[in-house]
């Protein structure tokens, strides 16, 4: 139920979203800074955060599953 200020690199932008937490370029202080300002002084729907990131572990599975199927099915 934490926000977090991630770059936006990888497949980090598929996991953070405005209600989660807050994006910024790579290699860029005073974006970065910023951004951690406007994290601490934001009021942040903790409950939210956690149930958007809440899995089970038979969920994670079929997932980690489903990635696998598809790099052995385009390889």
């Amino acid at each position: 139920g934490r926000p977090v200020v991630a770059t936006s690199v990888g497949g980090v932008p598929e996991l953070v979203d405005e209600r989660g937490g807050i994006l910024v370029a790579p290699r860029d202080a005073a974006q970065l800074r910023e951004a951690l300002e406007a994290a601490l002084g934001r009021q942040w729907d903790r409950d939210r955060i956690a149930a958007a990131c809440r899995r089970s572990w038979e969920e994670v599975a079929d997932k980690t599953f489903e990635v696998c199927r598809s790099v052995l099915h385009h390889g």
